[in-house]
């Protein structure tokens, strides 16, 4: 047992308790957390590699583009594992400055002055500690110091590791450089030197086939099991096609619409078309990739399988992009006259891609030399730009650029610079054009489809636009019109992510690696703002995580409702009122896990709140006020979904009830707004608090001279007939008639009783009304109408315009 100074416990009896509580609970804690100080160390490890990495840059001016990636790429690494040693050791920093604060003893000049007795000075008060406290907050102070030593180190590893990424930017910036203004044969020059021999073209030709063929590296008996597994292939296409064919067949005759404006239902389309094709092509591949070999390489045979398979998805691809396989619509906003020309121009790029890279291939396997690649590459590039320059101008019958020709002329005029370049020797140069270009609007074509594709599920989703959009929504409880929860949130982060990704890719392409590194850095490590770490990818995933929360919380209200609360005894109102209080405390959690995701700080947060509080109480009492009483409603239940109330000059049925205020829908069918706080200070006639029965009362009245014992059964009669009217019930009266007095006119008489459900109050009363006065007229019983005496005192004097 630790004792505290003696001073310190005649000054505050409960403090020695709680501190010597908190000190059992945090020593058992103690090794655990200096183990996980003593983790594997990443410090040595990054200070050898940042010494290696500086003197491989002290002599890297010969270094190559893939050596300078590879130094850039373990900086990286390097970076992100400072990273990580510096919000470690910080948190570490932290929890030890808790466990500190509670060990170290109050100091005389933290504790408020006792007021001291009359005629005595107070003594100081002692700031000694027992041993075992001393102990502790002597290893504690020297794990502080290692760990801030620790972190100045990760924080100067952070900065030798920002300064070499510099310099090997630089020298990949002057590799490129160099690389781009290296000129070489002219392609006059190439035509010539590859000319010479004519022999040579047919000699790799021959070789080309033979590789192609894979006599040299594969058996006839492997050739006939890759014939046969192409064959399983193709059969196997044919049954998908024909299934998927079928199956779209019913859907089409039963009226059931497409998914996502027919992009998926293209998509299925073509894939079953291609389906034969590309599964056969699969089999051959995954047949011959099985194949045992003595070297690692792959036969030549395997890659142009493996080229065919990827040039016939592709196809499929574009078919579904384009011009949609039967049974599929075309289903994009353009003229099929536009398509269908740019469904071709397209695979026959993807067939100029595929020649490329076989020859790329060929080239590997050095089957031809530097001058016939060369030519080739000129032909490729040729074929590649005249058709995509084709494509450019085919979108030119699109509305949106008809006015857009000088972006067009342009692209174009850029193309041919960049061929023109490569054929003046400039191939690096050439080919960062060519290829920029290429990628930049494929990049921004892809975009554009995948932002329209996710646009059309996200706005099905809300609007129920198909079939198992309908039942996502009924499984989370959507009612109506009724939006998705989080919806979008989850909108938001789909188009950033996606015109994010593609503004990278672009710079990527283009050769900018310095600065998407940055941008990388920048969304991954943040930025300082008011002393609050913002790190946009953490900001992306809290969205993404409130989105997937708000709907999770939507379907638990509707399971909570329909189904997990109504096996209970709990009235409709109670389980009501329950569920929209789950609601607001699973939205609230919602919001603080967010937040969390996000890295923003809570004692931030109630700094501004606290800031905040002054204007909130002065600008938004009425809120407040509203917010409490709809608490209180929830809780007190004085107003429950459903019951007849009156409340001012409104009177109907309560529709909703939120956190600030009800709605009422009168009857006359207009929704009023009612604020909380009129319910909770007002004065309030519900008519269903408790239960549906209410006493409803007919006035109603007879001449002077009627029977009155006859008028008595008479009513008495019609209201024991009519059903809703409560009846031997113990803990009610029956209904009766009442004599009520003298009129002026008449008898007054009033007909009074319970009925079942109030709100066929005005309903009961039309029936008693017609029902007296049928039975009035049939026995005689005169209403009367109000009647007066005109009595006239003197003589009559009319003026008719003579003198007397």
């Amino acid at each position: 047992m630790i004792l505290l100074p003696h001073t310190q416990a005649c000054r505050s009896p409960v403090t020695p308790r709680i501190r010597a509580l908190l000190l059992a609970l945090l020593l058992p804690l103690l090794p655990a957390q200096a183990a996980e100080a003593s983790e594997a160390d990443i410090i040595p490890q990054a200070k050898a590699a940042l010494d290696r990495i500086e003197k491989q840059l002290a002599n890297a001016q010969d270094a190559t583009r893939q050596e300078l990636k590879s130094y850039a790429k373990e900086l990286n690494t390097i970076r992100a594992d400072a990273q990580e040693c510096v919000s470690a050791t910080d948190k570490h920093i932290t929890r030890l400055g808790q466990e500190l604060a509670i060990l170290q003893p109050e100091k005389p000049g933290d504790a408020k002055a006792e007021i001291p007795q009359e005629g005595k000075a107070k003594e100081p008060a002692a700031a000694t500690v027992s041993p075992e406290i001393s102990r502790q907050l002597k290893e504690l102070q020297g794990r502080m110091s290692g760990l801030d030593a620790r972190l100045a180190t990760c924080k100067l590893i952070l900065l030798r590791v920002g300064e070499l990424e510099a310099r090997t930017g630089s020298f990949l910036s002057d590799v490129r450089n160099r690389q781009l203004l290296l000129r070489g044969p002219n392609l006059i020059e190439v035509i010539r030197t590859s000319l010479e021999e004519p022999k040579r073209w047919l000699d790799v030709t021959g070789q080309v086939v033979v590789k192609s063929i894979g006599w040299d590296v594969v058996s006839p008996v492997h050739l006939g099991g890759a014939a046969a597994a192409g064959l399983v292939g193709f059969i196997l296409g044919g049954l998908v096609l024909r299934g998927i064919r079928n199956r779209m067949g019913r859907r089409k005759v039963e009226g059931e619409e497409e998914v996502s404006a027919g992009l998926v239902h293209a998509v299925l389309a073509c894939g079953a078309s291609y389906a034969p094709l590309i599964l056969a092509l699969g089999g051959v591949s995954a047949y011959l990739s099985l194949i045992p070999r003595t070297d690692g390489d792959l036969p030549f045979i395997i890659y142009l399988i493996r080229g065919l398979l990827a040039y016939f998805i592709i196809a499929a691809g574009i078919r579904a992009l384009f011009k949609p396989c039967p049974p599929a619509r075309h289903y994009l906003a353009l003229d099929e006259s536009i398509t269908h020309p740019l469904s071709r121009r397209s695979r026959v790029l993807a067939l100029v891609a595929l020649i490329w890279w076989l020859v790329q291939k060929v080239q590997a396997e050095v089957l031809i030399d530097e001058d016939m690649y060369t030519l080739i590459r000129h032909v490729i590039a040729l074929a590649w730009v005249l058709n995509l320059v084709w494509v450019i101008w085919l979108l030119r019958s699109i509305e949106g650029w008809r006015e857009k020709w000088t972006v067009q002329m342009l692209l174009s005029l850029v193309l041919l610079a960049g061929l023109v370049a490569g054929w003046i020797g400039y191939l690096y140069l050439g080919a960062l054009i060519i290829k920029g270009i290429t990628y930049t609007l494929v990049l921004l074509a892809l975009t554009v489809v995948l932002g329209q594709f996710f646009s059309d599920l996200l706005d099905g989703l809300d609007a129920g636009r198909y079939g198992w959009q309908r039942t996502v929504r009924r499984a989370i409880g959507l009612k109506g019109e009724e939006f998705v929860p989080g919806l979008d949130w989850l909108r938001l982060v789909v188009n950033l992510v996606l015109w994010s990704s593609a503004f990278m890719l672009v710079l990527y392409v283009w050769g900018a690696e310095r600065i998407t590194g940055v941008v990388l850095r920048f969304f991954r490590d943040g930025f300082e703002l008011a002393g609050m770490t913002i790190v946009p990818s953490h900001l992306l995933w809290a969205i993404l995580v409130l989105s997937v929360l708000l709907t999770v919380t939507r379907w638990m209200k509707g399971r909570l409702n329909s189904k997990w609360l109504a096996r209970t005894r709990m009235e409709h109102s109670a389980r009501e009122a329950l569920v929209t209080t789950f609601g607001y405390v699973a939205v609230a959690i919602s919001i603080i896990l967010a937040l969390s995701i996000a890295g923003i700080k809570f004692t931030n947060l109630a700094i501004i709140a606290g800031a905040l509080s002054v204007g909130i109480g002065f600008g938004l009492q009425n809120v407040v006020n509203n917010f409490i009483s709809g608490l209180i409603m929830l809780v007190e239940r004085p107003v429950r979904t459903g019951d007849w109330i009156i409340v001012g000059g409104t009177e109907g049925y309560v529709k909703r009830i939120s956190i600030r205020t009800t709605t009422i829908q009168t009857f006359d069918r207009a929704e009023v707004i009612v604020p909380n706080s009129d319910l909770i200070s007002g004065q309030v006639t519900n008519w269903t608090l408790r239960n549906q029965w209410g006493r409803i009362k007919v006035p109603v009245g007879v001449a002077y001279g009627s029977d009155t014992a006859l008028v008595r059964d008479t009513l008495l009669e019609i209201v024991n007939g009519h059903e809703d009217f409560v009846r031997g019930n113990p803990n009610l009266p029956d209904p009766g008639v009442l004599f009520i007095g003298f009129g002026d006119s008449s008898l007054n008489f009033e007909v009074r009783g319970i009925v079942r459900k109030i709100d066929r109050r005005l309903t009961v009363i039309s029936d008693i009304n017609f029902a007296i006065d049928a039975a009035f007229r049939e026995k005689g019983i005169e209403i009367p109408f109000p009647q007066r005496d005109i009595n006239f005192r003197g003589p009559l004097q009319v003026d008719d315009g003579r003198k007397n």
